[in-house]
């Protein structure tokens, strides 16, 4: 019986280990998980390293997706120079780099991710390293000052750069409009670029046409520049500029200046001193010199025709023609008297002056605080263009203006 019961269970034992290899057996990944439950892989097949020039531009990069879900997705991911993240094409994903201005290298990260069942997730990361912003070119022009063209209202400068065909941007400045930017030469030119998109709003035209069409310089110039406010302190200044492939201003070297300072004029102690002279062909210089420094005036150039509705002396026309401009901006808040005069010598430009003969007036008045002329005082000088001395190379728009008050 035991031999008979021993035999029996070892042949029971046989038939359940037969049976047991006709199973098959379980698969198993390279990382020893069940195949049945493999999750995504996501790999690098570009490097993990990738340069880009300081220009910056579009960057590429590959990957391999393994066992990818029903509801997973790529996304990708990285610093703030780094953006326009394209993943629509299996396999690559590409981004574009911004322009590094400073001169300093710098990296980021780019995160490459797979997301699925919601809240799960694989990734890896690439570092992005852009190089460094090239300095820009000092003394890259020789700038000097005419002395013998100085006067109370103009200056001849002179500038030569030493690339003869780098396009550049040269102009006169009061010292004290600019000074706040000394030693940040990007901040100078910011400003610059900000008035330029002032005036060429003006004319319906791109920042970019605009300096094209009237700012440009290339080569040795001299100009004159004129409309200077007396007795003070002002910059000849230059620096090279171009546009980048997304119309970008970019300044390409340091700012170069030459100092200069405008005469000071004498005054009468008790009339204000109108000197009017042409400058090129349609336009004009207006020099006007209170009797003293301390008095707030209103100064301008006004066409004929423009006092034919009013009756009574050039003067007294003048000066109504000045309180009908002035008073209402006044009255209603907008402006304070004082944003409307001046105090001490002012030189201005006035462009366009016809040349048929009309009659212009460059008049001055003390104002009263509702924009009338004190004692209903009115100093002018009357002229046409025609009977106007001193045409000179006086060149239009080369003085750099301040803001408006």
């Amino acid at each position: 019986m035991n031999r008979l019961f021993i035999f029996e269970a070892s042949m029971c034992i046989s038939a359940l280990m037969l049976l047991a290899s006709c199973q098959k057996p379980e698969t198993l990944d390279d990382s020893g998980n069940d195949s049945s439950t493999e999750k995504p892989v996501l790999r690098l097949n570009s490097d993990a390293e990738i340069p880009i020039s300081y220009e910056g531009g579009k960057g590429e990069i590959s990957y391999e997706l393994l066992n990818a879900t029903e509801d997973g997705r790529i996304d990708a991911s990285g610093d703030s120079w780094i953006s326009s993240f394209d993943t629509s094409v299996d396999g690559k994903v590409t981004f574009t780099v911004s322009e590094n201005k400073i001169e300093e290298a710098r990296s980021g990260k780019v995160r490459v991710s797979y997301l699925y069942d919601g809240s799960s997730s694989v990734y890896f990361e690439v570092t992005i390293n852009q190089a460094a912003a090239p300095g820009k070119t000092e003394g890259a022009f020789d700038i000097s000052i005419n002395q013998s063209t100085i006067s109370y209202s103009t200056a001849e400068c002179i500038v030569k750069p030493k690339d003869p065909d780098m396009n550049y941007i040269s102009m006169v400045v009061k010292k004290s409009i600019v000074e706040v930017f000394l030693g940040d030469d990007e901040a100078w030119f910011e400003d610059d670029m900000l008035l330029f998109e002032q005036s060429a709003s003006m004319y319906s035209m791109s920042l970019q046409d605009y300096l094209e069409n009237y700012k440009y310089q290339k080569g040795d110039l001299v100009y004159k520049a004129a409309g200077l406010t007396p007795d003070t302190e002002y910059w000849c200044y230059a620096y090279g500029m171009e546009f980048d492939e997304d119309g970008i201003p970019v300044m390409l070297t340091t700012i170069s200046k030459a100092e200069f300072k405008t005469a000071k004029p004498e005054s009468d102690n008790e009339n204000f001193i109108i000197t009017v002279s042409a400058i090129g062909e349609t336009g004009i210089e207006a020099l006007y010199i209170p009797y003293s420094d301390d008095v707030l005036y209103y100064y301008d150039n006004i066409v004929e025709t423009n006092l034919l509705k009013y009756s009574g002396t050039t003067e007294s026309k003048l000066a109504q023609f000045a309180y009908d401009y002035i008073h209402p901006w006044v009255a209603n808040g907008t402006f304070t008297i004082e944003d409307w005069g001046y105090y001490g010598a002012q030189a201005k430009n006035f462009w366009n002056i016809k040349t048929d003969g009309t009659k212009y007036y460059a008049m001055a008045m003390v104002l009263n605080n509702d924009g009338s002329a004190k004692d209903g005082k009115v100093w002018y000088v009357e002229y046409d263009m025609p009977s106007l001395n001193g045409a000179s190379s006086a060149k239009a728009n080369a003085v750099r203006p301040q803001y408006m008050k």
